[in-house]
């Protein structure tokens, strides 16, 4: 559990890093790299706690529309 808000505080971080970046000029916005990797391993441990859990994640988010 302590591992997945570490992984959501280092894509917070990249997304805050990068917002100024966003704002300022647009042609700056070679930072997204590192966002997808942030977000792919928030993915991943999540899929892990929940795979642990024997929680369906498919099923899980189709639940929630």
């Amino acid at each position: 559990m302590l591992l997945l808000l570490e992984k959501v505080g280092e894509l917070a971080k990249a997304i805050r890093k990068n917002a100024t970046n966003m704002s300022i000029d647009n042609s700056k916005i070679n930072h997204y790299d590192t966002i997808e990797s942030e977000v792919a391993d928030v993915f991943i441990v999540l899929s892990s706690i929940c795979n642990k859990l024997n929680i369906d994640l498919y099923k899980a988010l189709k639940d929630k529309e």
